[in-house]
């Protein structure tokens, strides 16, 4: 199974799927919104732990991350990276490749 995720400063979209045949055959499409409330600590927590019931849940191998370079000011761009960051530990530490 590969996970595909779009990291926007407020949410994560993100669609699990396999490859049968060179066709992508989608398992689930959803987003996670990322909740204001928190202090940065608490989101990147709420994220970890959620992608990684999505890890364990659908046995992920592969996962892409992307984000839209237009996120990147000044004040976004340190919350996105560590996102970005915390995805990245928690694919490495599941055992997940990382596809760019």
């Amino acid at each position: 199974m590969i996970i595909d995720i779009d990291v926007f400063i407020d949410k994560l979209e993100f669609s699990i799927f396999s490859i049968e045949n060179q066709y992508k055959k989608y398992i689930l499409k959803d987003k996670i919104i990322i909740p204001i409330s928190f202090d940065v600590g608490n989101r990147l927590s709420y994220l970890r732990k959620f992608i990684s019931i999505l890890l364990r849940q659908h046995k992920i191998e592969m996962a892409y991350l992307h984000t839209n370079d237009n996120l990147y000011t000044e004040d976004l761009s340190i919350d996105i990276i560590k996102i970005i960051g915390v995805m990245e530990e928690l694919f490495s530490s599941c055992g997940v490749e990382l596809c760019k």
